[in-house]
């Protein structure tokens, strides 16, 4: 195999750990949507979101929903440490 090759199988198995990866965090994000979410109507939104826009919107839940819910979780057990 040429180096030329070895580079193209690389870049191909990087590309697919990637999309792999991508794929995990779309699920969770959706799994943890569906049940996490105390509210029906923010449930049935946030999933609409993320099955629409797939990747963007698995990230916005992440960041908007997912981070703000588990630093306030963290805050309730660490009272002491909430910043």
């Amino acid at each position: 195999m040429t180096i030329a090759g070895s580079f193209e199988v690389l870049l191909i198995a990087t590309g697919v750990a990637l999309g792999l990866f991508l794929l995990v965090f779309w699920v969770w994000m959706l799994v943890d949507c569906l049940t996490k979410e105390p509210v029906a109507e923010d449930r049935l939104v946030w999933t609409l979101v993320i099955c629409l826009t797939q990747l963007l919107g698995a990230a916005l839940y992440y960041f908007l929903r997912y981070r703000r819910r588990d630093q306030a979780r963290l805050a309730r057990q660490r009272p002491g440490l909430a910043g």
